[in-house]
């Protein structure tokens, strides 16, 4: 199925929110990487930032959860199993002799709802038996009464529909959903270490896969007149199930929680994923909002994002879908991603390029580099623990290329991929002797490295900060040197 692409007029949606909304994620300076809007199964605006073409699979992190309990939906709509049965029914061969009997008694439902009986992970889920640990945890108190945001669950959940299935989860779901809702066929998984498919934050898939889904659950698990989802499960998993305000951390977190689904304000629900990764659906109004990014390093930046809609399109919408008098539209632009903020006065110091400095002992372990002008470009060139690597940052502008480290995972958490991720990096003159670079992971994971080169009297001082999961911790730190006499 291909989205019909509409005037958002014609659906009651002002075209001038939705440039005021764009238009605000660009003063809040939030790396957007997509945005779609969706009404009554209509396409009403679709927006990318380069490198991010509407048919590559974008990471959603923990809007990974939200499949997983699609998937458990499924199984109960074959008959599999039931959302109140105990999870030591299906594992009893990892259930412990001396198991704790509110470990024995945890449902399925109790894990949909983020509701296990221990009030922190008392395990990584990450390494060793997901399931085998889980019935090993110190519990806390009856599961299903207190929802506690966690990996578990959906970690273990993830065990059993794939030990139901006999087959990793999305390949289970793809006949009988995704497939059925014209998803990408490049949809995939991260893996976990011990095998498992990562429900809890490895799926990739693209935007438009994210807004398909959306429109399936505002129609209660119906596609185009076939029902793919149990109607009453969907009510159920979209609902608000448990109270979420002990977890609330910002404006938008406290509203409740579903079957591995959030809550939102004005009765909605979301798959929410680290980073701005947002499938947001409106029953009432019918809208489906879809947003990928990394905002990682912008403190309360999907909070931002969340608020600069409620503001500029909910705003706007008229009941019922009611068209709106067609009004001047801007032209349509691409995201960008947005560089360092820069005074616009400065530019490079006398005297730093092509000579190298002897870095002091740092965390990074960066024990020398250079920097070279080019064209449009500075090149850096480095060495630390893992070797001689470069980069290439745009003067004023981003560069694609290739970040050169090869340890970071790709298809399996912990296991080095032996390739570098794809990246973007730029930089600007920001004010008197600094350079203020900016890399963005744009690969099988989203991440974003922040570095300052402060130049004088012959010396270079860094500070970098990455905010990423697993991986740039090679690029977190301070550092000085002096360049070598010419």
């Amino acid at each position: 199925m291909t989205f019909s692409s509409v005037s958002p007029e014609s659906q009651g949606v002002s075209a001038a929110a939705v440039a005021a909304f764009l238009e605000g994620l660009k003063e809040l300076a939030l790396p957007m990487h997509s945005v779609l809007l969706v009404r009554r199964g209509a396409l009403l605006a679709e927006y990318y930032a380069e490198p991010y073409p509407a048919d590559v699979p974008h990471r959603i992190y923990s809007a990974s959860k939200s499949f997983v309990a699609l998937a458990v939906g499924l199984l109960v709509g074959e008959g599999k199993l039931s959302v109140r049965d105990r999870l030591a029914v299906y594992f009893p061969e990892k259930v412990p002799l001396d198991a704790d009997a509110l470990v024995l008694e945890t449902t399925v439902e109790d894990l949909l709802r983020m509701a296990p009986p221990f009030s922190d992970e008392s395990y990584d889920s990450l390494k060793g038996d997901v399931v085998e640990s889980f019935f090993r945890a110190e519990t806390t108190h009856p599961a299903g009464t207190i929802f506690c945001y966690n990996a578990a669950s959906p970690a273990v959940l993830t065990a059993l529909v794939e030990k139901l299935a006999g087959e990793p989860m999305l390949s289970y779901m793809w006949p009988r959903l995704l497939k059925p809702l014209g998803f990408s066929p490049r949809t995939w998984c991260v893996k976990m270490p011990q095998g498992l498919s990562w429900g809890a934050s490895g799926i990739m898939c693209t935007p438009r896969d994210l807004a398909k889904l959306g429109v399936l659950l505002l129609n209660k698990g119906v596609w185009e007149g076939r029902r793919l989802l149990p109607e009453e499960y969907v009510r159920a998993a979209c609902g608000r199930q448990l109270d979420s305000d002990a977890e609330n951390t910002g404006t938008e977190s406290g509203f409740g929680y579903g079957y591995l689904i959030w809550r939102t304000r004005h009765s909605g629900f979301a798959f929410c994923g680290m980073g701005s990764q947002y499938l947001v659906c409106l029953p009432k109004e019918e809208l489906v909002l879809v947003t990928t990014g990394d905002t990682q390093a912008v403190r309360g930046g999907s909070d931002a994002l969340l608020n600069c809609f409620w503001r500029t399109v909910y705003a706007s919408l008229q009941p019922n879908g009611t068209a709106l008098t067609s009004e001047a539209r801007p032209a349509a632009e691409r995201l960008a991603l947005p560089l360092p903020f820069s005074d616009g006065s400065s530019g490079p110091p006398e005297g730093i390029w092509g000579r190298r400095a002897v870095m002091r002992e740092n965390s990074m372990g960066i024990s020398w580099m250079c920097f070279e002008r080019e064209e449009d470009s500075i090149l850096w060139r480095y060495e630390n623990r893992t070797g001689e690597h470069q980069l290439r940052f745009g003067v004023g502008c981003y560069r694609e290329q290739t970040f050169p480290e090869t340890h970071y995972y790709i298809d399996t958490v912990g296991r080095p991929g032996g390739r570098g991720y794809r990246c973007q990096a730029g930089a600007v003159w920001s004010c008197a002797g600094t350079l203020a670079a900016r890399v963005y992971i744009t690969d099988v994971n989203v991440g974003t490295g922040k570095m300052t080169f402060r130049f004088e009297r012959d010396c270079v001082s860094v500070w970098m900060t990455a905010c990423a999961e697993f991986f740039l911790t090679e690029y977190r730190g301070f550092g000085w040197g002096c360049f070598s006499a010419d």
